[in-house]
Parts: structure tokens; sequence; C-alpha cells
């Protein structure tokens, strides 16, 4: 799905429309984000399963989530 996508994002002796190359992009970021949540998903199961061991650290959630949000409207 990523290959095709990144392949006509990537073209450049016929370049694409203002607005099919929006919706590739969106098309593009989506995919990224759903290859991130079944990578996600499968270390869960993993660990579930006792394949792999989780090491768990403390971790400052708020800076986290601020510098998260900080990043989105500089962008």
């Amino acid at each position: 799905m990523l290959g095709p996508l990144e392949d006509e994002l990537a073209e450049r002796e016929s370049p694409l429309p203002a607005t099919r190359r929006e919706r590739l992009e969106t098309a593009h970021r989506n995919s990224l984000r759903l290859l991130k949540l079944v990578n996600t998903l499968l270390d869960f199961s993993r660990i579930e399963a006792g394949r792999v061991q989780a090491s768990y650290e403390p971790t400052d959630l708020a800076a986290q989530g601020r510098a998260r949000l900080l990043s989105r409207w500089d962008a």
C-alpha cells in the first residue's frame, strides 16, 4: 500500500494536480499511521504471548503530551 503511494508522490515526469496530490498525501499519512498501529498491536500480542519481555521505565506523560501538541502547531 505504501509503495505505490510513495511512487506516485515521487513521480516527477508528470506532476500531479494539487487536489490529487493532497488526497495521495492524506492516504500516505494515514497508511503510516495504520502501519504504526498494527506494529504496536503486534508488539502487545507478542508481550501477552510471552515471546517478548516488556521493560518498563518512568515516563513524564505530561511533558511528552505538551511536546507532541506543540510539534503539531509548528508543522
